[in-house]
């Protein structure tokens, strides 16, 4: 309904004893006086949006908000302003849903919910009264055909709010058909369509046909869909098919399925503990039984590894990297319980300063960080924490970010924080040797290596303001695009008067033909890599072009004026091209990278056993070229491969395969990949193969510590296969099944508990399946680990580096593939960092620092184990 004004509410003018008794937060007064609100921030179109409270989040489908709390005055009541953007369509009679709930704890049920219409303007005002207590207040769209990421914002009791609300929306004014079938092309009924985190667009109907809405707004769609017993698959609609009308085919493989239990570490079940997978948790999770087994499907065949985690509250998340043919059955993740972390949040005169968002982890994007926020007394508490050295943080608008590093053992900790009022930058950003102002540029600080605050925009002459920041010296990035990114490094807080010159990024366009007619090719994808400023869809999926002459551009990337980059080209029907040493020009020009297909080929045929001949149901063939690492080369390698899995019969079918030498490279189960050819290919040609793989055995063993005692939920490891995982039991029994005769190096860990620090055995030895102990069940070999050692390194820097621990002799290799071996520092300007290494055996090792942003010696030599009063120092500080 266009021009309708806000609508006016019924009055409810109530005391403030009988808000405290759970009366409605919302208020309809209508001569209560605007006042201004505060600003809505979006860090992007798609993904995840969350408000902390106490001791949970809450989360939209769509959307990632992330601006500091507004403060509530306590008054009688307020009118909250904000303005709606609805791109592709006019925002006038949308109705708006707003919401509040009493505390921090965004995850209660609202107390009372009212419905607000937005003017022909996009302008729209919230009444409520004033609750006298910090509350949540939400906005949500009700208005069908407009999409709108949910809105949430903690209100803080005891000061006004600054800015006023904007909410960004899309009308959905296209709609994409979509097919989902089975690799046979029957239909697939019950599929579902999923966009951004968990928001279900969709379901397939018994004809596989499911009906998309989108915007015709965004350049691209991008879904995931899946289905019981399927793999899911990611979906990139390109702009040309939202307005074509087509019907899509998407094809769905069957998935591969992991099972297995969650355990803590006395080895007993944990039961509702959360288990999902990296690429699956936008699909959800699933919970452990009263014996703490899970069963993971539809995970995807394509994927060498699956990082499954664990996660339950009062324990610390438990993750493993596990091969697909590792735990069909038997994946042990182990659980510990967490140590809380307490303290209180205080400004510069002592005053609690409630709402003070706090973390513990490596970034402010870590997908596994631990949130809190301070309440009113300015407390905060982390339930379950990591022992060990852990980053925490702190932020509040008009105060500087606050980092510190924070040591967990096996008792609660307490950790109080106080912080300082912040300075501001302000300057101006403008084009290298033209003096043109760069518009929108986004301008970020780094503090402890990691952005800090909220960051800001240049305006139209390219002016800037960047407040709350730490006083001092700090970093700074420049981010505009179709510019080359910007990094100013120990700017002075405060200082007016910065100036920021930025150069223009570079881009690259190409023409692509048919080799035979010499006539241009209409619709084709192109993938780029191998510089760095190059978006990683462009490695991954790449872009589908549709132009009448067969022309095609990238620009507004971060590519530098003279780098070089690989393109690659593909067609239906046509066997793609990889061109190299393209290089990138500000100007591009079709001429750049002229591509001729020529049509593709068939490749088809059987995988059998030696012995027998019989079919080997579920390898996987891939194609491969002789001058070529793969067909994908340097690109993403989970995306772009030409490849197939074998039937029931054997038979796999390979499409659009390139002229040239080439060679398929088999995976089956457990085994090494074995090679066939290499054979030639001419274009347009069918060539049938005859695969044959010599018969596979299995191994068979036992963990134990020095005393004989089993290590249950050991991981191990076997050198040069497909999957080289495998996790003992609680007994300490493991086994590989389907794996090549021959020798092999045995590798793994054990990590375990003991008081104030973690211990991980590690275990190196060579085996051969072809004789000795381990053919068979009942004659495990028997596989007896030593203990390992911890150190603690002390790094003195200008800014946090990252460090990465290496082997320095060739004897320490084993030990290195099977730790983690990046490790983060906590350090900035003028102080230094402590980070503790644990789990480690004994061994020579190199402990190296990325020292882009430091100067001095980036390694350090050392032995384990190593004398406790000789400390390791690695001084980054040099000249």
């Amino acid at each position: 309904m266009r021009g309708a004004g806000v609508l006016i509410f019924l009055l409810a003018l109530l005391a403030i004893g009988a808000f405290v008794a759970g009366t409605s937060l919302l208020s309809d007064d209508p001569s209560l006086a605007p006042n201004e609100a505060f600003q809505s921030t979006k860090d992007d179109d798609e993904g995840s949006l969350e408000v902390r409270g106490e001791r949970s989040s809450a989360k939209t489908d769509e959307g990632t908000e992330r601006t500091e709390p507004a403060r509530v005055a306590a008054q009688s009541s307020w009118r909250l302003d904000g303005v709606l953007n609805v791109k592709g369509g006019a925002p006038g009679g949308v109705r708006l849903l707003a919401s509040m709930i009493r505390g921090y704890d965004a995850t209660l049920p609202a107390e009372r919910s009212l419905e607000i219409v937005v003017q022909e303007n996009g302008a729209f005002e919230v009444p409520f009264a004033d609750p006298g207590c910090t509350v949540v207040l939400g906005l949500d769209m009700q208005t069908e055909g407009i999409e709108m990421a949910s809105w949430r914002r903690l209100l803080v009791v005891g000061r006004t709010p600054e800015r006023p609300i904007v909410l960004q929306a899309f009308a959905l004014d296209a709609v994409v058909t979509l097919r989902v079938v089975a690799e046979d092309g029957v239909p697939i009924e019950g599929a579902t369509v999923v966009r951004g985190r968990r928001n279900v667009v969709g379901r397939s109907r018994r004809d596989g046909l499911v009906r998309v809405h989108a915007t015709s707004a965004r350049k691209r769609l991008e879904v995931r869909v899946g289905a019981d017993g399927y793999a899911v698959e990611r979906v990139r609609i390109e702009e040309p098919q939202l307005s074509a009308g087509e019907v899509l085919d998407v094809q769905l493989r069957r998935g591969v399925t992991l099972q297995g239990r969650v355990e803590d570490i006395e080895g007993l079940p944990v039961q509702g503990a959360s288990v999902t997978t990296f690429f699956t948790s936008y699909y959800g999770a699933v919970t452990t039984d009263a014996r703490g087994r899970f069963r993971l499907a539809s995970l995807s065949p394509s994927r060498e590894s699956h990082i499954v985690f664990a996660k339950k509250r009062g324990y610390v998340e438990s993750r493993l990297d596990v091969r697909e043919k590792d735990a069909r059955e038997g994946l042990v993740l182990v659980m510990r319980r967490g140590i809380p972390v307490r303290g209180r949040v205080v400004g510069p005169d002592g005053e609690p300063l409630r709402g003070a968002e706090l973390y513990i982890g490596r970034s402010k994007s870590d997908y596994n960080k631990l949130d809190a926020i301070a309440r009113d007394d300015g407390d905060f508490e982390f339930e379950a924490v990591a022992p060990g050295m852990q980053r925490l943080a702190c932020e509040m608008s008009g105060y500087a970010p606050f980092v510190t590093s924070v040591h967990v053992g096996e008792t609660p900790v307490r950790k109080d924080i106080a912080m300082e009022r912040g300075g501001t930058i302000r300057g101006v950003v403008r084009l290298t040797g033209e003096g043109t102002p760069i518009a929108n540029c986004i301008v970020s600080a780094f503090v402890g290596g990691e952005y800090a605050g909220e960051g800001t925009q240049s305006g139209e002459e390219g002016d800037f303001e960047l407040r709350d920041l730490p006083k001092g010296k700090i970093d700074l990035e420049f981010y505009a695009s179709g510019h080359i990114r910007k990094y100013v490094k120990q700017a002075d807080v405060p200082q007016n008067g910065l100036v920021v010159e930025m150069e223009r990024a570079a881009g690259i366009a190409g023409r692509v033909f048919d080799d035979a007619t010499g006539e241009p090719i209409r619709k084709f994808r192109v993938r780029i890599s191998g510089s760095r400023g190059i978006a990683a869809s462009w490695m991954r999926t790449g872009r589908v072009f549709e132009s009448a002459d067969g022309t095609w551009s990238m620009e507004r990337n971060e590519l530098m004026p003279g780098s070089l980059v690989s393109v690659e080209v593909s067609a239906e029907g046509y066997g793609r091209v990889v061109q190299d040493g393209i290089e990138c020009r500000v100007v591009p020009t079709a001429d750049m990278c002229v591509v001729r297909l020529a049509r593709g080929s068939v490749v088809e045929g059987t995988v059998v056993r030696a012995s027998d001949g019989r079919a080997l149901e579920g390898a996987r063939v891939r194609v491969q070229t002789v001058d070529r690492r793969g067909i994908n080369d340097a690109f993403d390698t989970d995306y772009g491969w030409i490849e197939a899995t074998t039937n029931d019969a054997g038979f796999f079918r390979l499409d659009d395969v390139p002229r040239g030498q080439v060679l398929l490279s088999v995976d089956h189960a457990a085994r090494r990949t074995h090679s066939d050819g290499p054979f030639e290919v001419t274009a347009g040609s069918r060539i049938v193969r005859r695969v044959v793989l010599d018969d596979a055995v299995s191994f068979f063993g036992r963990v134990v510590d020095d005393a004989g005692r089993p290590l249950g939920g050991s991981t191990l490891h076997l050198s040069g296969i497909v999957g080289p995982h495998a996790t003992a039991d609680r007994d300490g029994y493991f086994g590989f099944e389907q794996i090549d005769r021959g020798s092999y190096r045995l590798t793994g860990h054990h990590r375990s508990s003991n008081r104030d620090r973690d211990v991980v055995h590690v275990f190196d030895v060579k085996i051969d399946t072809t004789e000795g102990a381990g053919r068979s069940k009942d004659a495990p070999f028997r596989l007896q680990a030593a203990p390992s050692d911890s150190i603690v390194v002390r790094v003195l820097a200008n800014r946090r580096p990252s460090l990465s621990l290496h082997p320095d002799d060739d004897a320490s290799l084993a030990a290195y593939s099977v730790l983690s071996y990046d490790f983060v520092l906590d350090t900035f300007a003028g102080e230094s960092g402590m980070v503790e290494i644990r789990g480690l055996p004994k061994a020579s090792w190199e402990l190296r620092a990325d020292a882009v942003w430091n100067r001095g010696d980036p390694v350090v030599r050392f032995w384990v184990p190593r004398r406790r009063d000789d400390d390791l120092v690695l001084d980054l500080r040099g000249k």
